[in-house]
């Protein structure tokens, strides 16, 4: 059972919904449209740094994301989000602590993560930055046991704004 928590708690912690396997960066009917959108909507500059954040409240739980590029390559992604306890069926700080512990310990061992999170007495606040220049894929998939959308694979900014975007994130005007 624990197993299982800790795997669903590596998807809630990565934002990493992957979606179906049909859906790949191919353009499909339509999507040319929503992504010249995307791109007017976050001033995007094909041969400069891009900068977006995103954010969704889920339930009881807050997500926000920021993505970095050069051009169209994602080169970093910060993920912050606030969980309460009581989604996983805990009551305390301390029980929350006991059962994240070995996702923490994973985190803190992968080149190019940076976790650092805070336990409150309802909640924690949590924040995982990604660079993915050091960030090993393989190693990453064998350690979390997530897998990464194929825009994360890709290191492809505007499909992972429009994977984002389809999951109901909006932007935040900076």
């Amino acid at each position: 059972m624990k197993k299982i928590m800790i795997t669903l708690m590596c998807s809630v912690m990565l934002i990493a919904c992957s979606t179906d396997d049909t859906n790949t960066n191919k353009p499909l009917k339509g999507e040319k449209e929503v992504i010249e959108m995307i791109e007017e909507k976050i001033n995007y500059k094909p041969d400069q740094t891009n900068e977006v954040t995103m954010f969704k409240r889920d339930g009881q739980m807050d997500k926000k994301v920021t993505l970095l590029a050069e051009g169209n390559r994602l080169i970093k992604q910060t993920l912050v989000n606030e969980v309460p306890y009581e989604l996983f069926s805990i009551q305390s700080k301390e029980e929350m602590q006991d059962f994240l512990q070995e996702e923490i310990e994973i985190y803190q061992q992968l080149e190019g993560i940076d976790y650092e999170i805070d336990f409150f007495e309802h909640y924690y606040y949590e924040e995982l930055h990604i660079d993915y220049d050091k960030l090993s894929m393989d190693d990453y998939e064998n350690q979390v046991g997530d897998s990464l959308t194929e825009a994360e694979k890709d290191l492809d900014f505007i499909y992972l704004v429009r994977d984002f975007v389809e999951r109901n994130y909006y932007f935040l005007e900076e």
